[in-house]
């Protein structure tokens, strides 16, 4: 099978499920981002307390977690302006706007992963 139809209503609303569940672990992963951080940086001024007048570089780095709503907005709008209710989807759209694995979810991946919302095992 290389294309599916799909209810234009259905699509919407799993876009939309999907949408939002985006919003949600990208606003988490923003403040695990800005823990992380306050976390080092108390770590940084504790041993800069403690070792007076040495010398020592400190690097705090934390990728900044990407948000991709305009990839859904994008769908959504495009899906909603559709003027016939069944759409017809490829393989590769079904597989982006109905199970949500985007060409850019690895990254978001490894994102969660290094902020700890992804578990190993």
């Amino acid at each position: 099978m290389q294309t599916v139809k799909i209810k234009r209503t259905e699509l919407l609303s799993v876009l939309e499920e999907n949408r939002e569940k985006h919003l949600k672990d990208h606003a988490e992963l923003l403040e695990l981002r800005l823990t992380e951080q306050r976390t080092k940086l108390e770590a940084c001024l504790a041993w800069m307390n403690a070792h007076p007048g040495e010398h020592r570089d400190f690097q705090i780095s934390h990728p900044v977690p990407k948000s991709h709503e305009h990839d859904y907005n994008r769908a959504i709008k495009m899906v909603s302006m559709e003027i016939r209710d069944e759409v017809e989807l490829s393989l590769m759209e079904f597989d982006q706007l109905v199970m949500d694995r985007w060409a850019w979810q690895d990254d978001f991946l490894r994102t969660k992963t290094l902020y700890g919302m992804v578990k190993h095992g």
